[in-house]
């Protein structure tokens, strides 16, 4: 049995990971903490024996038992496992004048954008430390966080996935027999029109060295080709951003 572990599954990337897991034979354990879009999204495979869907928010290390307890119950016979830490987004209120940023709003966007991903892998390396098979982590970033000028929490905590990638990679390595990697990926075109002026959305496509930006699905293919590098292949950073980052456009 392969099993994925997913966050941030009911939407975006998480979401296109979750289905392409599946097409491949995957079973899914899938954490999000948007009940809403768990009903939305997700009903479909909340019945299935094959797949877990789990409604946690991994800000906090509550859950650390609850997933742990999860993954063991159901998965702990997995032949290989890839874990995709997807959850994250930026807060509305950075976007305001970066010297404004109140304190609640800087901790809040470090809690959803780094710490949930420490909870992710904090619930589930216990339960590997037992298990022979081939792991994989990929922790996915944005090579726009990085590159951003004005959102200064969601930036530290995007970059902070790279510290924690690379400190955790000797013992993921020799201690859990697994690698972990970072994946920053660029701008996403929205599943509405609507969440964005088209104006804005064509400036981006002329961004890119190819003339559009990722879609969801792009990316969750990209994901899974990380997932499946020999597990020497640890501590690495990973740019797919359709171009984006080269600041060359190519299409006018």
């Amino acid at each position: 049995m392969k099993v994925a572990v997913i966050s941030g599954a009911a939407s975006g990337v998480g979401l296109a990971t979750v289905r392409r897991m599946i097409s491949r034979g995957y079973s899914v354990l899938a954490i999000d903490r948007d009940e809403d879009a768990i009903e939305k999204n997700l009903s479909c495979i909340k019945d299935d024996v094959s797949h877990c869907v789990l409604s946690l928010d991994l800000t906090h290390s509550a859950s650390i038992r609850e997933l742990s307890d999860c993954f063991d119950a159901r998965f702990s016979s997995a032949s290989e496992i890839a874990v995709f830490s997807v959850a994250g987004r930026a807060h509305a209120q950075e976007f305001n004048d970066e010297l404004e940023i109140e304190f609640d709003v800087f901790r809040a966007s470090i809690e959803t954008n780094l710490i949930t991903h420490f909870v992710l892998l904090k619930s589930l390396w216990s339960c590997f430390e037992s298990m022979p098979c081939k792991k994989s982590v990929v922790l996915v970033s944005s090579i726009n966080a990085i590159q951003a000028a004005h959102l200064p929490a969601y930036s530290a905590a995007k970059s902070g996935l790279r510290g924690l990638a690379v400190s955790l990679s000797r013992p993921f390595q020799l201690k859990l027999r697994a690698s972990i990697n970072v994946v920053l990926l660029g701008t996403i075109k929205p599943e509405q029109s609507n969440k964005q002026e088209p104006k804005d959305m064509q400036a981006l496509d002329v961004s890119t060295f190819r003339g559009t930006v990722l879609r969801n699905e792009e990316a969750a293919d990209f994901l899974f080709w990380a997932s499946q590098a020999p597990i020497e292949f640890t501590g690495q950073e990973l740019i797919f951003d359709a171009g984006q980052s080269l600041g060359i456009p190519v299409y006018s």
